[in-house]
């Protein structure tokens, strides 16, 4: 039986957080959840597309794919501020303009992957490559250190 999204993304915040990795980490693997990477998440992939296809035509659809994505853009923006209180983040970051530029990269390039995985960028695969930009988008806005598992020491 398939784990999922949501599950999986628990999970992954989950043992971020129990292996006191930075917000950032736990971002990134959070969005890799979401890119259509294996098997799986083509098929989870393809099913969300689907749907998102057929809401354009469909109000009771368009609202809950517009919840959908607006959750997604929720839980970005909260680990934006999040980081902003550990120090990963710049104070005075807007951080639904952040989440909202990060949701949009995965959307577009969950499209690319799908659509021809293969591919390369460089002298990469689309998916090493598709990390590399995420982690750029990343760190961009949390270009700080996280303070919040520093331990004092006496």
């Amino acid at each position: 039986m398939a784990v999922s999204i949501s599950a999986r993304l628990a999970d992954r915040v989950a043992a971020g957080t129990a292996d006191e990795q930075p917000i950032s980490a736990i971002v990134l693997d959070g969005v890799l959840e979401l890119l259509p990477l294996d098997d799986e998440r083509r098929g989870e992939y393809r099913v969300t597309r689907v749907f998102r296809g057929r809401s354009l035509d469909n109000p009771a659809l368009a609202e809950v794919a517009a919840a959908t994505a607006a959750d997604i853009r929720t839980q970005l923006a909260t680990a934006v501020r999040n980081g902003e209180e550990c120090g990963e983040v710049v104070a005075g970051t807007d951080a639904d303009l952040a989440a909202t530029r990060l949701a949009a990269l995965v959307d577009g390039l969950a499209d690319q992957l799908y659509d021809n995985p293969a591919r390369r960028v460089g002298h990469r695969e689309l998916p090493a490559a598709a990390t590399t930009i995420l982690r750029e988008c990343l760190a961009a806005t949390f270009t700080g250190q996280c303070h919040h598992y520093r331990t004092e020491k006496s």
